[in-house]
């Protein structure tokens, strides 16, 4: 049986509906697995200088505007 269907292809509505079934699963599951976690429950365990060195990689850094100039 696993020949007959070796050559056939899920698409349009069929693969909307496994898609959307997929994904509302993962979300199930990861709300499951966050249940009782807190963003609040998290401790600074060290805090070091930046390592300002350049690398000559040719990486492209996005400046952050100042925390101080609020809009």
């Amino acid at each position: 049986m696993t020949g007959n269907l070796k050559d056939k292809r899920i698409k349009g509505d069929a693969l909307e509906m496994i898609m959307q079934d997929v994904l509302q699963g993962m979300m199930r599951f990861t709300e499951d697995a966050c249940a009782g976690c807190t963003a609040t429950g998290l401790q600074i365990e060290a805090v070091e200088p930046a390592d300002h060195t350049r690398t000559g990689s040719g990486d492209n850094v996005v400046p952050f505007a100042p925390l101080d100039k609020h809009p």
